[in-house]
Order: C-alpha cells, then structure tokens, then sequence
C-alpha cells in the first residue's frame, strides 16, 4: 500500500516557477533550464519505480516516497523509496543516469562515458545507500524505534543506460538491478525471510511518524541563480499558454496572447510567489507580484482565500498553504 504517494518535490515546483519568472536574458537562465531538465529527469525515472512497485502485494508493503529526515545528530538524508514489510525494511535508491555506465570498487565510484569518450565520475551509490540506511538507523533508535533489518537495492531506471559492474564488486552484482527487475528482485529477497521481526501495528506507528517528521527542502533559489527580487516577472500567469501577465478586465484574467479567461488564475501565480519569496505576503506585496492596482481589490482577493493571517490593517500578512 501507498502511505506517502508520488509528487515533484519542491526543488522541481521551486525550479518551473522560477524558470516562468526568469526572463532570456538572465545570465543564469540556462543553467535553470538545464537543472529544471535534469530534475524532471529524475522525477520521471522515480515515476516508473512507482510502476513496478505497484506489482507488489499492497498487503506485505507500505509504500513511502520522497523522505527528507534528520538523523540523531541531525543530519539530514534522503530517501527515494522504503518499503515497510514485517520481515525486513528496504531502501530503493533510483539512478536515472543514460548512457556506458561502470561500477567498480577500488575505487568506489560510478563512471559515465559518452559517445565522444569523455568521463564522468559520480559516487559510488552504494556508499550513499549505507550512509542512509546508518541514518534511518539513528534516526529510529532517536525515536525508540527497536533495531530493524534494513536491506536496499539500487535501481537504474533509464532504459538507454548500459551498465557494467566490476566483476570483483561482488555487493553491486547482489543489489544493483533495472527498474523491470525491481518486483521479481523483491519477491526473491522476499522469500529468504522467514521470521516476522515488525508487528503491523508498530508499523503504522513507523509511518505515521516518517510522515509526520518529514521535512521538505525549500531552497532559497533567487540566491542559488542569483537573481535578484527586481529581475523577477511580475504578473498573473496564464493557465493555457504561461504568458505573462495577464490583464484583469472586470473582475476577469484576461490573455492577450490566447484571450484565455480566468477568475481563478492568481491562485497559481500566489503558488510561484510562496515559491520564491517565502510563505507569507501582505498586501502591498500581493499588489506588487500581481500587478493589482486597486488596494481594495487585492484586500477582496486575499479574504476569499480564506487564509490564515496575523497582525491588523496594514501590517497583517497571510499564510499561504504549503506546496507539499
């Protein structure tokens, strides 16, 4: 079963907003697209992990995707997959890498050669999966959590990729498979357990916590790509074609590019806002992002969000809800 579903992270929504915001002519706007590109890569590599998954009994496992924890000394980690079962725990970390790859051990890295014989060096994901599986460890025993075993995989979801491991790296020949595999790997594993060491209620337990002590990372990405809050593009975006912004003519967001109209299409654009500038915005602001003229309109706007706030008058700002 499914505890903690599928979605973009907010790196990828923090991205996709700022890319719409960016103009041309940003001196880093190509390494926004580029690293938009690559984590929409690697979203979609975990999109088909989920697929296979999805063969496993929903009765033996549960499911949760996409944890950022903090250790005992805390640390933060991640994880892309755990599989919760009654006999083991299981880490599946997915690799979303095309193109000759090559494991090896001594040392331990991952290579990448492309077609013109340049190399790239990675680390070795199996070293990445035993820090994580050290850290959800520590981080069960700093909840009272007893011992566990917990096992991993590492997947290689592109289908392009070719992959070769070291024939003295014994490990990566047991736990390094592709994404097809993944099901039948764990129905395999599956049948070498034959104690149950996890109670099903103290599983529930395990997951109401993970997903309660799950901190998603909202980067500060003006900073990253250095853009400042003035190069931002203001204005609401159109749902249909992204142009902005888009006029607002009676009570209605008008494109002038598709002639698409919205009375709803702001409630996106507040998303980019929070995305960006953080999660409260008063009024002046909303005006601002916006491109409102009307004091009174922006104030009619906010209330029928019916959002949180604190403070009186011209000093009260609004809570906007989180992405995730």
């Amino acid at each position: 079963m499914i505890e903690k579903h599928q979605s973009k992270s907010p790196k990828i929504y923090g991205l996709e907003a700022l890319n719409r915001r960016v103009p041309p002519t940003h001196f880093n706007k190509t390494k926004i697209e580029n690293d938009l590109s690559l984590a929409l890569s690697g979203y979609r590599g975990e999109k088909s992990i989920s697929y296979y998954l999805s063969f496993l009994n929903p009765d033996k496992y549960s499911i949760l995707h996409g944890l950022r924890l903090r250790d005992a000394l805390n640390r933060y980690f991640q994880i892309d997959f755990l599989l919760l079962s009654n006999f083991f725990h299981m880490i599946v970390e997915v690799k979303n890498l095309s193109g000759n790859l090559y494991l090896m051990q001594d040392p331990n890295q991952l290579v990448r050669t492309s077609n013109d014989n340049s190399k790239e060096y990675f680390q070795d994901p199996i070293l990445q999966v035993r820090r994580q599986i050290v850290q959800l460890q520590s981080w069960m025993k700093k909840y009272n959590y007893p011992p566990r075993p917990i096992i991993y995989l590492i997947v290689f979801a592109n289908s392009n990729a070719v992959i070769e491991i070291a024939s003295d790296y014994v490990e990566a020949k047991e736990t390094v498979i592709r994404a097809e595999a993944l099901p039948f790997k764990i129905e395999e594993i599956e049948a070498t357990y034959t104690i149950q060491n996890v109670q099903q209620i103290d599983i529930k337990k395990l997951i109401h916590l993970l997903i309660k002590k799950n901190e998603p990372l909202y980067a500060n990405l003006l900073q990253t790509y250095e853009v400042r809050a003035d190069e931002v593009i203001k204005g609401v975006s159109c749902p249909n074609c992204s142009q902005i912004p888009m006029k607002r003519l009676n009570g209605t967001w008008y494109c002038p590019r598709c002639t698409t109209k919205s009375k709803e299409a702001y409630v996106a654009s507040l998303r980019d806002f929070q995305l960006l500038f953080g999660p409260t915005i008063n009024n002046s602001q909303f005006r601002s992002f916006l491109k409102i003229d009307s004091r009174s309109v922006a104030t009619r706007l906010l209330k029928s969000l019916n959002l949180n706030h604190s403070g009186q008058q011209k000093n009260r700002k609004y809570m906007l809800p989180p992405i995730i």
